[in-house]
């Protein structure tokens, strides 16, 4: 190879790298940004409606819309006493599906009041079917598969965050 296909050569793989730099600081910086940020988190707990601690759980906060979107799509594993907590800003009917979830989980639906208003038990991986309740709410909170029953949480408890 002569000096000026070098030279070429060189002159392009650079301005390959620089194209690939460009692309992530300008529209690939969410990406990194989400590698290295960690979701905020809070406690939660549950109280029957008597007021009884039932239990409680360190909740990932998902209250921006690409956050929820994703949810807990692609985890594989769901830590003991662990979840996730959707935050929305009016009391509506909320729907989720499955799509990409690899965990069974029980989703729980409590009103702007922290109302707990409705339990879906071990809802079916890997599906686009909505689910929802017909009572409009506020936060819903993923716990792993049969941790409510466990927990003994029922419509009409309190969560406390």
């Amino acid at each position: 190879m002569g000096h000026n296909q070098k030279v070429k050569q060189d002159q392009k793989r650079q301005l390959f790298i620089g194209i690939v730099l460009l692309v992530v600081l300008i529209g690939g910086g969410g990406i990194l940004q989400n590698l290295f940020q960690q979701r905020s988190q809070v406690k939660g707990q549950f109280l029957s409606a008597e007021g009884v601690p039932r239990s409680s759980y360190q909740l990932e906060v998902a209250d921006e819309p690409d956050e929820q979107s994703k949810g807990l799509m692609f985890r594989k594993s769901l830590a003991p006493l662990s979840g996730m907590i959707f935050i929305y800003k009016n009391d509506e009917i909320q729907s989720f599906w499955m799509k990409n979830t690899f965990i069974s989980l029980d989703m729980i639906f409590v009103d702007g009041n922290k109302r707990v208003v409705g339990i879906l038990p071990s809802v079916p991986i890997l599906n686009e079917e909505p689910r929802q309740v017909d009572k409009p709410s506020r936060y819903v909170i993923e716990l792993a598969a049969g941790e409510a029953a466990k927990a003994g949480i029922q419509v009409g408890d309190r969560l406390e965050f």
